[in-house]
């Protein structure tokens, strides 16, 4: 998540819990008004975690793609070494 989506997250919910805090209303009525907005942050929350974890497996399949491709290229130029000492050592 961008620094940007944390911040509006993070002032989303304090902005919210002192809105709650501050209103002129019944300890009941403040209450269940609290609990709604739990409910509210606990499912972007969630979302945001979803969001996180398939970008991460979307950046980890990247980079395993891009390590493999490394390691093939070296296990080809090790190879083409090691036939050339191979030659080189049948020479002498």
């Amino acid at each position: 998540m961008s620094k940007f989506g944390r911040g509006l997250f993070w002032g989303t919910l304090i902005g919210m819990f002192v809105g709650v805090i501050t209103a002129p209303k019944a300890g009941s009525e403040t209450r269940k008004d609290l609990k709604k907005q739990a409910e509210k942050i606990k499912e972007e929350a969630i979302g945001h975690a979803e969001e996180t974890a398939e970008e991460t497996k979307e950046n980890v399949d990247k980079t395993a793609a891009e390590a493999k491709k490394v390691v093939d290229k070296a296990a080809i130029e090790t190879k083409k070494v090691v036939n050339k000492a191979e030659k080189a050592i049948e020479k002498k």
